[in-house]
């Protein structure tokens, strides 16, 4: 259920406070075998959601405890939906001074038009 809030989520903003709601319920699980590292708040970006998916990693997450394969989709599907609107945003060309312009965009042009276009066909 909460994978697919984030999935859902329409801006970084969104994400982060599903996660960080998500985790703060972790924490008052206090068996729950997950890491200080992942529990820990407040989250400082998407470097630190990627460091707490290879923490759970190093962990044994992917083979561990119910919880722990499910803080990794979690934290999985947080990092990918970040990625996405940060892709998303450099192919609408957003830019610190409002001018609309695709040269930030990391891949070519008509790559980045192709991907906001499938990504807002997928929420519509």
């Amino acid at each position: 259920m909460i994978t697919n809030a984030i999935t859902l989520a329409q801006n970084e903003h969104t994400v982060y406070f599903l996660l960080t709601s998500y985790l703060d319920v972790r924490n008052g699980h206090a068996d729950s075998g997950l890491p200080a590292r992942v529990k820990r708040l407040p989250i400082a970006g998407k470097p630190d959601v990627e460091e707490r998916l290879r923490a759970l990693s190093d962990a044994g997450g992917a083979h561990g405890s119910p919880m722990m394969v499910e803080v990794g989709a979690v934290l999985r599907a947080a990092s990918e939906r970040i990625a996405s609107l940060e892709l998303t945003s450099h192919a609408d060309g957003a830019t610190s001074d409002g001018a609309s312009t695709l040269q930030g965009c990391p891949t070519r042009q008509t790559a980045c038009r192709a991907h906001l276009n499938s990504d807002k066909r997928l929420h519509t």
